[in-house]
């Protein structure tokens, strides 16, 4: 079976608090995007052998991949050998959830394999289990994520709106954006409502969103380049310019097709990834 495990783009990420699990409660406006890994999966003859690639080798970044494997398992009663072979294009570190979209395609492709053990709640608890984006993308195109990201409310997806995605070419930690987070007094710490943000996200255009991403600050004082990069996207048109997720992807947001197009000419080729993309309207990382 081969897959195809779309990347997301934030477009607003707040950080609320940090909770008493030792996770950050969040709430974030997420959008997927036809900028793929594929994500092959195929029966082994030994039961329970697990082997998985990822091209190009990316260092730890097999390991949820495997974890979604061992987890279906466990949960499913299924001892088949499997073997999962990853070609990236999402670039890693860079806000985009390639690896978490890569998980839920495992989930969803062994469940399908395996005529489906498992219902759509019990995939969602591996989910939540595995990482904080990857409910996201078994339940995509369009969500308000909240809780750590495991609590997913559907969005009607935006078939109006076109992407400028630019990644700059270098990575930047999760963990180490969410440290920098808290020891910063900069960062931006409003509070939105779940409900005014659907209305906005649904029914009003990109220029009047009052969307914001809280590791801006953070992450742009540690790294100049993001702030130009949204400035530039700015300039360009795009109606709203945003870091996505904690970095360091940055993407810009329009409704003028033309605009986009010359954002989009812009950037191209002074970067190492520049995409300009029209957000998915349906499915999850399994179509």
């Amino acid at each position: 079976m081969i897959l195809n495990a779309p990347a997301k783009v934030n477009l607003h990420l707040e950080i609320r608090g940090l909770r008493p699990d030792g996770y950050h409660e969040i709430l974030s406006v997420v959008h997927a995007v036809p900028l793929f890994d594929r994500v092959q999966i195929r029966s082994l003859k030994e039961k329970n052998d697990l082997r998985v690639f990822c091209d190009p080798p990316v260092s730890g970044g097999q390991n949820i991949a495997a974890s979604a494997v061992r987890m279906f398992r466990v949960r499913s009663a299924v001892d088949a050998g499997v073997e999962v072979r990853i070609k990236k294009r999402i670039p890693v570190g860079a806000g985009l959830g390639g690896g978490s979209s890569d998980a839920a395609a495992v989930l969803t492709g062994l469940n399908e394999s395996f005529a489906l053990p498992l219902n759509p709640g019990q995939l969602n608890e591996l989910a939540s289990a595995l990482g904080s984006d990857v409910s996201f993308f078994l339940n995509g195109p369009a969500a308000l994520m909240s809780g750590r990201g495991e609590t997913i409310q559907r969005l009607a997806p935006r078939g109006d709106l076109v992407l400028v995605l630019v990644y700059p070419g270098f990575p930047i930690s999760t963990a180490e954006a969410y440290r920098w987070f808290d020891e910063d007094k900069q960062s931006d710490r409003r509070i939105s409502s779940c409900e005014d943000l659907k209305f906005q996200f649904e029914e009003k255009a990109p220029d009047s969103w009052t969307f914001f991403n809280s590791f801006q600050s953070t992450i742009a004082s540690r790294y100049p380049l993001i702030g130009d990069i949204k400035k530039e996207l700015a300039e360009s048109g795009a109606e709203l310019a945003t870091l996505s997720g904690s970095g360091s992807s940055v993407i810009g947001v329009y409704t003028d097709h033309r605009a986009a197009r010359n954002g989009y000419r812009r950037m191209w080729g002074r970067y190492p990834g520049v995409w300009l993309l029209v957000p998915l309207q349906s499915g999850g990382s399994a179509d």
